[in-house]
């Protein structure tokens, strides 16, 4: 697929053609055992992996999210239960006083929250 390098859309496309498991580092030996190479040696000195074809099945089933489950959990400040968490995170709605209302309020005089908050 040709498209220019900083397009969002090529940047999503290559993402999501890209495979879980780079087709060179990964080798079926003739007992049927799967191999799959590191792309850097661990300070052990292990340079590969050795799998049963169903134990790599499982383990790549394991990092798949169930349905309807957060794929990122937060921790520290961000956490759902954090004593600091409503210093933090943006309140839902804010109300808007008496006046006239913008485009982007609703009737009952409530402003939207943005997608997209600028943090820095």
């Amino acid at each position: 697929m040709a498209c220019v390098p900083e397009s969002r859309t090529c940047i999503r496309c290559r993402y999501l053609l890209r495979p879980p498991l780079p087709k060179g580092r990964l080798e079926e030996r003739r007992d049927g055992i799967l191999l799959l190479k590191l792309k850097k040696r661990w300070s052990d000195g292990t340079s590969a992996l050795i799998f049963e074809p169903i134990e790599l099945l499982a383990r790549l089933a394991a990092l798949v999210p169930r349905p309807g489950s957060n794929a990122i959990s937060y921790h520290g400040v961000l956490g759902t239960r954090a004593k600091w968490r409503r210093e933090v995170i943006p309140s839902p709605l804010q109300t808007v006083s008496l006046g006239k209302l913008d485009k982007a309020q609703n009737s009952n005089g409530v402003v939207p929250r943005p997608w997209t908050y600028v943090w820095a």
